[in-house]
């Protein structure tokens, strides 16, 4: 057998040396192709927002915050026997309406307002709920009489005896029965009237009368003395 020559033995190992040159390329690039796939960074495309319907929105909404009740200072009273205990607010002829929380009588004549004063009442600022309790009963009433009071006297029990002028000059005297009464009874000796203490007024001060100063006394029944059936409301 012939054995190759020089040249044949040169060639066989360029050729052995390309090959393998070829090889260590061949896994540089694979090697390089795992780097780069493992390596990459990470690409974030653009989320699209969920689509929520509007019941879903609300439903989130109302969960999600807490609802914390807000408490009143005083329930508003909308019921039936509340609106019944307001004032009337005639307007036709003369009326009277007495408010308890403001201290005041305003004078009203068909309609329109003439004039509002001061006022003492009961020592007890609630409804009147039986006698000698000191309230000032309150209700739909009217004018009973007018009377001259002058010469009448009361005896306050604080061991001064019976005050002459303790009535001013007149006592308006108030028909205060069960049908206008808020309380449902019937109410005697209630009435509008002056008084020897003048610094009363405006405060609760009397056992159950409406107390004003003697010359505004004056003044009110002039105002509706010989008048038919002068209506009178006394609310808080």
């Amino acid at each position: 057998m012939r054995k190759p020559g020089l040249h044949t033995l040169r060639y066989r190992k360029n050729q052995g040396t390309s090959c393998l040159i070829m090889l260590l390329i061949l896994v540089l690039l694979v090697l390089l192709g795992a780097y780069w796939l493992v390596s990459k960074p990470e690409i974030k495309l653009p989320q699209r927002k969920a689509e929520i319907s509007i019941p879903a929105l609300i439903k989130a909404d109302t969960t999600a915050k807490q609802v914390i009740p807000v408490k009143a200072d005083k329930p508003v009273d909308t019921s039936a026997a509340y609106r019944d205990r307001q004032a009337r607010m005639l307007n036709q002829g003369d009326y009277l309406l007495i408010e308890k929380s403001k201290h005041l009588l305003h004078h009203f004549r068909d309609g329109k307002l003439l004039k509002s004063y001061p006022v003492a009442l009961g020592k007890n600022p609630e409804d009147k709920a039986k006698e000698g309790d000191n309230a000032t009963p309150e209700g739909h009433f009217e004018v009973n009489f007018i009377k001259d009071s002058n010469a009448w006297t009361h005896d306050f029990g604080d061991g001064k005896g019976a005050i002459k002028g303790a009535y001013g000059p007149y006592f308006i005297a108030l028909y205060t029965g069960s049908k206008g009464s808020f309380s449902g009874k019937t109410w005697r000796g209630i009435g509008i009237h002056g008084t020897h203490i003048p610094a009363s007024i405006g405060t609760n001060a009397s056992e159950g009368c409406i107390r004003l100063h003697n010359e505004e006394l004056v003044e009110l029944v002039q105002g509706i003395e010989g008048k038919n059936r002068v209506q009178v409301d006394i609310i808080q």
